[in-house]
């Protein structure tokens, strides 16, 4: 599986909008995502307001690894305070953890 990595993506009129993702194509379909949360919108219409999609530097924490209810995780851009999103190491799709469920990876020996 491909690391993960930030994307800066940017839509004609909006200021750019960082995402995480394996792929810059990932990354816009992320927000696409987003982008239809708002308005009406095909995936054609959306991509002819596409500005770019460039990788960026991780903000600080994320792509950090620890272990959510004892799987590996890495810790990905999120958008609310209710816990910590994360990827698992076999999928694309993000996730919430509560603090409780969060340990750190044991040490490799």
């Amino acid at each position: 599986m491909k690391p993960i990595r930030t994307y800066s993506v940017t839509v004609e009129g909006y200021a750019p909008v960082l995402f995480s993702a394996r792929s810059p194509s990932k990354a816009r379909w992320l927000a696409y995502q987003a982008y239809t949360e708002a308005f009406d919108c095909s995936f054609t219409r959306f991509l002819a307001l596409l500005g770019s999609v460039r990788q960026v530097d991780n903000p600080p924490g994320i792509g950090a690894r620890f272990l959510v209810c004892g799987r590996p995780a890495t810790r990905v851009l999120g958008r609310s305070p209710e816990g910590l999103y994360f990827m698992r190491d076999d999928s694309d799709v993000i996730m919430v953890a509560h603090p409780s469920e969060i340990a750190p990876l044991p040490n490799a020996a």
